[in-house]
């Protein structure tokens, strides 16, 4: 957990706030309802120049402006979170009764763009169970989306890589990196979707050691205040490789 401070340090008016916050750096922010029998919360969101937020749930999109902004929070609902544009989420869809059991399961990235058009994540994974990550048996991954658009303005080169962050691999990088051979990503979700998208069907997908091949892809149009968004149908690309899909 991040305090609005920490993540907003000169921005005064969010200093005293106690009831909101940061999934680490993942640009989640969070408000939890804490008072009996409401339905819906005020979320603060400061200012920012280039970075919109989404709805985690619906998508509808919020200016950061230093005010803040009502969102429902029904009783059997979600609780209310906003995804900060800039940030690329990695997350594991098929419910299990552990998350053990979800290890070799598949993960969607959902991707919020920025006003220009970009956002970065990182994944880290190890066994969950032992000290070997100390060894070098992980794997750590950057996903960077770059494109030149600006405020959803035409863009060429768009594209999402995959970069190894481990420096320094190891034979029990290696060994872990087989164990996870077959964990691949399913699916790609892009909030904030360019508009010169509309139509398209395919994207071109170049992983590390195969051919380069074309998979799905959809656009979805915004409406009623809700950010376009586009999906990756089964990409098929490993977690553990290095690879790239243009759009």
């Amino acid at each position: 957990m991040r305090p609005m401070w920490y993540v907003h340090p000169s921005d005064e008016a969010g200093f005293a706030l106690d009831d909101q916050f940061y999934v680490g750096d993942t640009g989640l922010l969070v408000k939890p309802v804490l008072k009996e029998g409401v339905t819906s919360v005020d979320i603060y969101l400061p200012p920012t120049t280039n970075a919109p937020y989404y709805n985690y749930f619906t998508f509808e999109t919020y200016t950061g402006n230093g005010k803040t902004v009502k969102l429902d929070a029904p009783l059997h609902g979600h609780t209310p979170v906003l995804m900060r544009g800039g940030h690329i989420l990695s997350r594991k869809e098929r419910p299990r009764r552990s998350s053990a059991l979800m290890k070799f399961d598949p993960y969607t990235l959902v991707i919020a763009l920025d006003n220009t058009g970009r956002a970065e994540g990182e994944l880290y994974i190890d066994d969950g169970e032992s000290f070997e990550y100390r060894k070098g048996a992980c794997i750590h991954r950057r996903f960077r989306f770059s494109s030149s658009a600006d405020n959803n303005k035409a863009s060429s080169n768009a594209s999402l890589v995959s970069e190894d962050l481990n420096s320094a691999p190891t034979k029990q990088t290696t060994a872990f990196l087989k164990t996870m051979k077959d964990v691949r990503v399913e699916k790609i979700v892009i909030v904030g979707a360019l508009k010169e998208w509309e139509g398209k069907k395919e994207v071109v997908v170049t992983e590390d050691g195969e051919k380069e091949r074309k998979v799905a892809f959809a656009w979805k149009g915004g409406e009623k205040g809700k950010a376009a968004w586009a999906v990756v149908r089964d990409p098929g690309v490993r977690v553990g490789r290095g690879w790239r899909i243009e759009f």
